[in-house]
């Protein structure tokens, strides 16, 4: 970003005040996220407690930035919760040089949906109540259904030509490795569906529904959800809210979690032994029921059992709130953000091909339709 333009940004952001610069990291949109504590000072000179704030940085596009100001000032019509949102510092983005920023203030310290799952601290119950919330939430901010009837993988999941070639690339420069530890039949099965976007698999391509569309988030993750210390969720980063259907948020928050989430930091993730406790995620899907799936149905591992309790609670309130979205939906949207982990170069080799097992094993479940 420039270093004398990165810190005369901050000075404009947050005029009068000293505190501490924590590097986060670039989201979907192309921008850099930065968290600050800082105290400043009131107009008679007192010092003020500190406060967290989250700074959203773009070069070079400002645009990007007034439009989620736009969908910011668009939340406070809708009946979720000013809580569950936090609360924009500046109406309009702060601007030097070739630099851009929005300033999103808390009173309370936050920490992402991530960290929060891994604390060791944080027990399962304490996990379910903040999920609930999360969920509830969800149904507020999402408002009223539109149906449209789709061919749900072309008009919604299917992959663009520059997606293709990256993820066929990770493909190339790993084929010794793949074809070393999986099935020629799963690897050509899944790169075919990939390369075709869906159209060597008829019977996803082909699926057609009544479509439950809703103004989703558009981009909920571990790093787009925060904790605060008061135990209460709180959505940020709305760039790319819009009419979706109302699966993607939970099943790409479920993507997340067992990919990006799971073993996260740890040596685990880069040990080729983990794919075989990763394995504990297929009973998620290789069900009769996936949406109404309940955790008494299945024997998770204790290390995992918060990740997979948190998706059962998440599930459950998706077909509570939208009783016509299907197995079938929810999968092909499962399918669709699991595709994309592959070229995702923050996601270690070993969860890759542990994603390529996971990728092939869904489509397959389209073969027993």
């Amino acid at each position: 970003l420039g270093s004398l333009s990165f810190w005369n940004l901050i000075a404009k952001c947050l005029d009068n005040s000293q505190g501490i610069v924590y590097y986060m990291s670039p989201g979907r949109s192309g921008c850099y996220v930065v968290k600050i504590i800082s105290k400043s000072k009131n107009e008679s000179g007192a010092t003020m407690l500190p406060k967290w704030w989250v700074v959203k940085i773009s070069k070079g596009n400002c645009q990007i930035l007034e439009d989620e100001i736009s969908n910011y000032n668009e939340l406070i019509k809708t009946p979720l919760p000013r809580e569950a949102f936090p609360k924009l510092l500046h109406s309009k983005p702060i601007v030097y040089s070739d630099l851009s920023a929005i300033v999103l203030e808390f009173e309370n310290e936050a920490q992402t949906f991530k960290d929060y799952l891994n604390s060791e601290e944080i027990t399962k119950a304490q996990t379910n109540i903040v999920t609930k919330q999360l969920a509830e939430y969800l149904t507020k901010l999402y408002g009223d259904p539109i149906k449209k009837l789709s061919q749900v993988w072309k008009d919604y999941y299917s992959f663009k030509g520059k997606v293709i070639v990256y993820i066929e690339s990770f493909f190339k420069l790993n084929k010794n490795v793949l074809a070393s530890i999986l099935d020629n039949q799963m690897l050509n099965r899944v790169s075919q569906f990939i390369s075709s976007s869906g159209k060597s698999e008829e019977k996803i391509f082909n699926y057609r529904k009544d479509i439950d569309t809703r103004v989703v988030h558009g981009d909920l993750n571990s790093r787009n959800v925060l904790v605060r210390s008061d135990g209460k969720p709180v959505f940020i980063d709305f760039a790319l809210r819009k009419q979706s259907p109302v699966t993607i948020d939970i099943a790409k928050l479920e993507r997340d979690l067992i990919f990006r989430v799971c073993d996260a930091d740890t040596k685990s993730e880069f040990d080729w032994n983990s794919i075989v406790k990763w394995r504990e995620f297929d009973k998620l899907y290789n069900t009769s029921e996936v949406l109404n799936l309940k955790e008494s149905d299945i024997n998770s591992l204790q290390s995992y059992e918060k990740i997979i309790s948190t998706i059962l609670v998440l599930r459950n309130h998706l077909i509570g709130m939208s009783s016509g979205t299907d197995d079938k939906e929810y999968m092909l949207a499962l399918l669709h953000y699991s595709i994309l982990v592959l070229g995702n170069s923050e996601i270690s080799l070993q969860k890759k091909v542990y994603c390529i097992e996971y990728i092939y094993n869904i489509i397959c479940k389209f073969d027993q339709s």
